[in-house]
């Protein structure tokens, strides 16, 4: 369950909130579809813990981005600081 769930996070984080939320209420139905759990104070715990276990996976994901795109923009500013000396040029998209 709980690397399942931090995967999907992972995974999906291009939409977080909707991520979370399907991995929220999907878990537990997927666990009543199953017949691994019945209705009641289980299926509340479950989707509690698929709560946190997709969340991680988002906060994993969005941690990895943020410290990607700052290395892009220390290696942008290194690169424009010596790029006349060096004959070095860099291409730089925007899309992350």
């Amino acid at each position: 369950m709980i690397p399942t769930l931090i995967l999907f996070g992972l995974i999906f984080d291009r939409w977080p909130w909707s991520s979370i939320l399907i991995g929220t209420l999907g878990w537990p139905l997927l666990l009543l579809a199953d017949k691994t759990i019945s209705a009641g104070v289980l299926l509340l715990g479950a989707a509690s813990y698929a709560f946190i276990n997709t969340g991680v996976g988002v906060l994993v994901h969005q941690g990895m981005l943020r410290l990607t795109r700052r290395k892009i923009q220390v290696d942008i500013k290194r690169a424009t600081k010596r790029g006349s000396q060096k004959g070095c040029h860099y291409v730089v998209q925007n899309n992350l």
